[in-house]
């Protein structure tokens, strides 16, 4: 059970690493102000990201 669950913290944090360079990413679009309608589009894609991952860890915790 409890390689699982550091299988399991493992894929979180790699998730969060994924998330935190899309958000670079995204600021990065916006500084250049280049295809700003793609850039709210991946902006909200970001946050339904972040609200799974944020679900993600309480279903790991309980």
């Amino acid at each position: 059970m409890s390689f699982v669950q550091t299988h399991c913290n493992v894929s979180v944090i790699l998730m969060n690493f994924f998330i935190v360079s899309l958000n670079s990413m995204i600021l990065v679009m916006m500084k250049l102000q280049l295809f700003i309608g793609v850039s709210r589009q991946t902006s909200e894609v970001n946050l339904c990201l972040v609200f799974s991952n944020i679900l993600i860890l309480f279903a790991i915790e309980s």
